[in-house]
């Protein structure tokens, strides 16, 4: 996870309104988060345009081809949103942010041409008694099915997936999975060509034909 956060969201913010005005916050980040993951359109507004270096981060680095934050929501810079956009692999949505820059951090920050992306296409596709990497459920989504996380990230244990519809988007997300994010092979090959991996976390799924 990137050390970026909306403004307004620091804890440093939340010291300075009540309780009352913290759980309103709370509440409303909730639904914002629940329709993102459900691949539903949010406006630039709800999902903030105006973020800043988280400054307990130890270790400050500069922007990633894609950033994932919050757990779930993603940036991408420039250089990445053209190519997803020159592949046209569903329907994405973009707006520019703004990055506040603490100024031990500036020179890696500077002029950086960062975006939010919303990922429009959600499909359930995901085999959950057939992944070992899914963690049992936590909470539970808008319709009441479970809300999951995902534990191992070393490829080890795959997530099995049914194989994407012909003619369907490339990138879709799993509302019962936290933070998952899908791309077709067509996809993740086109990023490594162009050396923008980093930040993905790339993983091979296991696709799983049922006839």
């Amino acid at each position: 996870m990137k050390p970026i956060w909306q403004v307004g969201s620091h804890k440093a913010d939340y010291n300075q309104i009540s309780d009352e005005e913290t759980l309103e916050r709370i509440e409303a980040s909730k639904k914002v988060r629940f329709t993102y993951q459900s691949g539903l359109m949010l406006s630039s507004n709800a999902l903030g345009e105006v973020f800043s270096l988280v400054p307990e981060m130890a270790k400050p680095s500069g922007p990633q081809p894609i950033m994932n934050f919050g757990g779930d929501r993603l940036v991408v810079t420039a250089e990445t949103r053209a190519l997803l956009e020159s592949l046209n692999p569903g329907p994405l949505q973009f707006h520019k942010i703004d990055v506040l820059n603490a100024e031990r951090t500036k020179s890696l920050w500077e002029g950086a041409d960062l975006h939010m992306m919303q990922v429009l296409e959600c499909r359930r596709e995901t085999l959950f008694e057939e992944s070992g990497a899914i963690r049992p459920p936590a909470v539970t989504v808008r319709d009441g099915v479970a809300y999951n996380m995902i534990t191992s990230t070393d490829g080890e244990d795959p997530m099995v997936v049914l194989p994407p519809a012909e003619g369907s988007a490339e990138i879709w997300i799993e509302d019962r999975l936290f933070g998952a994010l899908f791309l077709t092979d067509r996809i993740a090959q086109a990023l490594k060509a162009a050396k923008l991996t980093r930040g993905w976390g790339l993983l091979e799924c296991r696709v799983k034909v049922v006839h």
